[in-house]
């Protein structure tokens, strides 16, 4: 049995104006994971950013322009195991999930057995968290951001101090790169106590 997630990508689009894509992550969807996966593809963004931060035609160029489909590309790379991509980009009857225009409601998809749905807002460097039960995206959206620490509960007692602190690891790895998790609402101030 998997652990569905969705990752909602949001940014500036290839050619001006914005974009939004939807990833879909069948196994692992779960904080530690996919937070992880978000943090690597982080770290090639800025890769490739200092790369093409050497081209005179790109000097003005922030990490904060790269397309969403851009980013969204490296959390698919970031996410390659043994047999294949954990994260796709998503489909609804047969087309992509790339949208030339701002995160909207009506990219969520109603997918209803999503246990976590992750935004990223390249443009403001954000990662929200929703989720730790069953439901759709806008369900999950609707009752706001989780300590994505939660999930650890739903283990075995003997391993969620593990889960907790690889779970606190990875949101320190985003955070050391210059990004925030969950900075807004009542998961903010939960975070804050957690040194996040």
């Amino acid at each position: 049995m998997g652990t569905r997630s969705i990752i909602l990508i949001t940014g500036k689009g290839r050619h001006g104006g914005k974009q939004t894509v939807r990833l879909y992550r069948h196994w692992d969807g779960y904080p530690t994971c996919n937070l992880s996966t978000i943090a690597e593809a982080i770290e090639k963004a800025n890769e490739l950013h200092q790369k093409y931060a050497m081209q005179s035609w790109s000097k003005d160029y922030q990490l904060t322009d790269m397309p969403a489909q851009t980013f969204a590309d490296l959390v698919v790379a970031s996410s390659i195991q043994w047999d294949g991509a954990a994260a796709r980009i998503d489909d609804d009857n047969g087309r992509d999930c790339v949208w030339h225009e701002e995160l909207s409601s009506a990219h969520y998809g109603n997918q209803g057995d999503l246990e976590w749905v992750y935004v990223v807002d390249v443009e403001q460097r954000t990662v929200k968290v929703y989720g730790n039960d069953y439901g759709t995206p806008a369900e999950h959206i609707r009752r706001g951001t989780v300590d994505p620490c939660k999930y650890a509960a739903c283990l075995k007692p003997e391993y969620r101090d593990k889960e907790r602190g690889e779970t606190m690891s990875v949101v320190g790895r985003i955070v050391g790169l210059g990004w925030m998790v969950n900075r807004t609402g009542q998961a903010a101030r939960k975070t804050k106590q957690l040194a996040w």
